[in-house]
């Protein structure tokens, strides 16, 4: 169950969805939310036909469960990580929803691993109080968030926080509108689409949620897309922006073409970062060091395969 998901060299480059949301979701607003996310996935997935989605989740209680059953449900492959040791976490969860969490860590679909902070692994340093070490472990699962998604579903209330690796954190450090030197957390605004973005722009998909003893916003939203446009003010489009869907068209024929090509054994043998190095150990950077050695490897094959053939055809 606690496993790194293991480089594919031969088969897909996945597409990563980070998800963040809110733990104290309104009951009332579950079949609402259930019903955009899963709009979201089958969106994406019409742009992706060839290429896996990838949810990396960090399994909380609420809003991150509800993503990950919606997920399930849709075939979508789910990557759990979480911000401590199964043990430590459990103590944020409700026995039931325990139990539940302890289910879905056994589906075949979901592959977990278990953050560290640094200081907790080290024999050297003094252990932080709980509070301390459980705020760095959260923020630390914010700053993985962050690193390895390419576009992040927010299941949030809209509103600005100062609790470090909440919803709205993790919304606003993901869009460049929240830093460590800037962080208002009493004012933020919305502004409707004024222009249009640059590609690679970083989106959020919002799906806007009432909370529990949480008053909501006065202007009710439908999920929508989000970017950054300056210190705390958020850019709203109501649809994905024509260059993210060309983008994903793109990555889709990437993968498509590395299988057909591999499959039909027109692609040399490929080259490897890594095999001039010695072995490498079963740990989180070896991990992460392969990872990188397999999309540089596919990278590789299908550039020396087009540039052969444009070769050929110049001869």
């Amino acid at each position: 169950m606690l496993d790194q998901f293991r480089p594919d060299v031969q088969g897909n480059s996945p597409f990563i969805v980070g998800v963040s949301g809110h733990r104290d979701l309104d009951p009332a607003e579950l079949p609402r939310l259930k019903d955009a996310v899963a709009a979201f996935v089958t969106q994406l997935k019409s742009y992706l036909p060839d290429t896996e989605v990838h949810m990396v989740v960090g399994m909380a209680p609420g809003a991150d469960l509800l993503v990950v059953e919606t997920a399930l449900d849709l075939n979508v492959q789910v990557e759990a990580v979480l911000p401590m040791s199964l043990d430590q976490y459990a103590a944020d969860f409700e026995p039931d929803t325990l139990q539940h969490l302890k289910e879905l860590l056994r589906h075949p679909r979901v592959h977990c691993v278990e953050l560290r902070a640094d200081a907790q692994e080290s024999r050297d340093v003094a252990p932080l109080s709980s509070v301390d070490a459980r705020n760095a472990m959260y923020a630390n699962l914010t700053d993985t968030l962050i690193r390895r998604s390419s576009l992040l579903l927010a299941l949030w209330d809209g509103r600005p926080s100062n609790l470090s690796g909440g919803t709205a954190d993790t919304v606003l450090r993901y869009l460049g509108v929240h830093t460590d030197e800037s962080q208002d957390a009493d004012a933020l605004g919305f502004v409707s689409e004024v222009e249009e973005l640059d590609p690679g722009t970083r989106l959020v998909y919002w799906a806007p949620t009432a909370r529990i003893n949480v008053a909501p916003l006065p202007l009710q939203r439908p999920p929508c897309f989000l970017s950054g446009a300056g210190d705390n003010t958020l850019q709203a489009h109501p649809s994905m922006p024509p260059w993210l869907k060309i983008q994903l068209e793109q990555f889709n024929d990437y993968n498509f073409e590395f299988r057909t090509l591999s499959a039909s054994g027109r692609l040399g043998t490929p080259d490897s970062l890594l095999a001039p190095l010695p072995r490498l150990g079963a740990c989180s950077r070896s991990q992460l060091l392969e990872h990188i050695n397999a999309q540089y490897t596919k990278a590789d094959a299908l550039a020396v395969y087009y540039q052969v053939g444009a070769g050929s055809a110049n001869t």
